[in-house]
């Protein structure tokens, strides 16, 4: 929505992300993205994060 108050200028925020996968109909109704990294493989990258 536009501020009450008139503004000079406004901030934008811009995200770009490469599409690694396919959008399904989940995906294009909700807006949420599935992270389709199996837990294993998540556990190992966080375990050597640390």
């Amino acid at each position: 929505s536009s501020p009450e108050e008139d503004r000079d200028h406004y901030h934008w925020h811009i995200e770009i992300m490469p599409k690694l996968t396919k959008v399904a109909g989940f995906e294009w109704g909700t807006g949420f993205y599935i992270n389709p990294t199996p837990p294993e493989e998540a556990a190992e990258y966080l375990r050597e994060a640390r």
